[in-house]
């Protein structure tokens, strides 16, 4: 299996706003997210629900991959999300401003799904595009 093509498809269908899709192409139904908040079900169900929830904020999302590093059964993703902040998110009011948020995403593959997934995003950044994060309130 071409690991980058089923990205490719993935993430098409994230582009277009269709999550269900996304989750079902990419990640097997039991994937061990390691980025998922204790609140969030585990597996795939938990992976759709937290993007689910970062869409009410940011509806129009949209995945550009910047670089990716293949090894055998694992792929790391280089890649940032644009989008328009349109609803509430972590108790922000809305601002309609146009954020980037940049992120890195580690995956391990079996049977052409991941099996395991490890993703960093740059949220203080994303709090500060937002006018809610400065350089003094960080420490």
């Amino acid at each position: 299996m071409n690991y980058l093509n089923l990205i490719d498809t993935a993430y098409t269908h994230f582009n277009r706003g269709d999550l269900t899709a996304y989750t079902d192409t990419l990640f097997a139904s039991n994937v061990i997210a390691h980025f998922l908040p204790p609140e969030l079900p585990a597996g795939r169900d938990g992976v759709l629900r937290y993007y689910q929830d970062l869409q009410r904020s940011f509806p129009d999302m949209r995945f550009e991959l910047e670089g990716t590093v293949v090894q055998i059964d694992r792929v790391a993703l280089r890649f940032h999300i644009d989008m328009t902040h349109k609803g509430d998110y972590n108790g922000l009011a809305v601002t309609g401003k146009h954020v980037v948020l940049r992120s890195i995403m580690f995956l391990r593959f079996s049977d052409d799904q991941v099996r395991e997934c490890w993703l960093e995003c740059d949220f203080i950044g994303l709090m500060r595009q937002l006018g809610a994060a400065t350089l003094e309130n960080q420490y």
